[in-house]
């Protein structure tokens, strides 16, 4: 089973909206699809791994993301 993390979906749009990335800017540099990322926006959650990337891909700490549960 694999464990979810929850993501502050306002923030992620909120910093993608502050460096001018779109999907595909923040999918090319997360090395993920961009339908990875929209499901990440649309959902609300993901791996740990995907969280990374997604971090990665938005130029942030993984922290900047993720809601404690």
């Amino acid at each position: 089973m694999t464990t979810h993390m929850k993501i502050d979906v306002w923030k992620v749009k909120l910093i993608m909206a502050q460096k001018g990335y779109s999907r595909l800017d923040v999918a090319a540099w997360g090395d993920m699809t961009t339908q990875t990322v929209g499901n990440v926006i649309r959902k609300g959650i993901a791996t740990p791994k995907t969280v990374c990337k997604m971090a990665k891909g938005l130029g942030v700490p993984v922290t900047e993301i993720v809601l404690e549960d």
